[in-house]
């Protein structure tokens, strides 16, 4: 379902940004408030915010399931080892399993999109520091990709 917007492209460009900041609004004041009482909650608010975000911006993903849709048999460990962009980082919102990520301080620190991460229990390293990184991911080892 793709949005209807004027045809001049500057128009159009301005008129989704300005969507998007009501639409992300709209979705992270109840996810900063509810994220400390229900984890699953929280997700379902941020997964519903890039949702809607891909739709302003007419953003489709396709996910391949080689399970074909069975459910897993244990909780998994994904590992992502590049220096992905946000639209790769909010898409693996709602195409993977509820799960905890490991992010970097500076990704943490950005408005809205980083802060709702960290309040969703994701792992904040520094990863320029290796020793602070190590320290940081060593205690929640057990935490595994699951339903929440």
């Amino acid at each position: 379902m793709e949005t209807k917007l004027p045809k001049a492209p500057l128009v159009r460009s301005l008129l989704r940004w300005m969507l998007a900041s009501v639409n992300s609004w709209v979705h992270f004041i109840p996810l900063f408030v509810v994220c400390p009482f229900s984890r699953r909650l929280g997700g379902t608010l941020y997964q519903s915010w890039v949702r809607k975000q891909f739709q302003i911006f007419c953003i489709s993903v396709l996910l391949h399931d080689e399970n074909h849709g069975k459910p897993l048999q244990e909780p998994k460990l994904y590992v992502w080892l590049n220096q992905s962009n946000i639209v790769e980082g909010a898409a693996s919102a709602f195409l993977l399993a509820p799960c905890f990520m490991v992010i970097n301080l500076e990704y943490a620190l950005m408005p809205l999109a980083g802060m709702a991460r960290m309040f969703l229990g994701d792992i904040v390293i520094i990863r320029q520091w290796t020793n602070q990184a190590k320290r940081g991911i060593e205690p929640h080892q057990h935490r595994r990709c699951t339903k929440h």
